[in-house]
């Protein structure tokens, strides 16, 4: 299983009723991918995708909620608390590539 550091989101467009994430990225490798095509790839265990704790220095993994119909979404879980620090990632650039 391949692992990815991620460190900057993309969000959905300014002037929709809800801001969320749409794209999770890395800005040395300059990629990003749909959170869609994120959470297939968690879900299916082809990869996983983390960020690095600021405070512990150490990863903290991403994970796909699911309720109901709707969307999955990307979330962490510190000290068994789901977290919503995507969120708070800078933005990814417009020059980075979608894979």
């Amino acid at each position: 299983m391949q692992e990815f550091e991620i460190d900057c989101v993309s969000r959905s467009q300014a002037g929709s009723t809800h801001e969320h994430i749409t794209h999770i990225g890395n800005s040395s490798g300059k990629w990003r991918l749909a959170c869609t095509d994120a959470a297939a790839q968690i879900t299916v265990r082809a990869s996983r995708f983390y960020l690095m704790d600021k405070l512990s220095g150490k990863p903290v993994y991403i994970h796909v909620m699911r309720d109901g119909n709707k969307a999955p979404i990307l979330r962490t879980r510190i000290n068994d608390e789901w977290s919503d620090n995507l969120i708070t990632l800078p933005e990814c650039g417009k020059e980075y590539r979608t894979v």
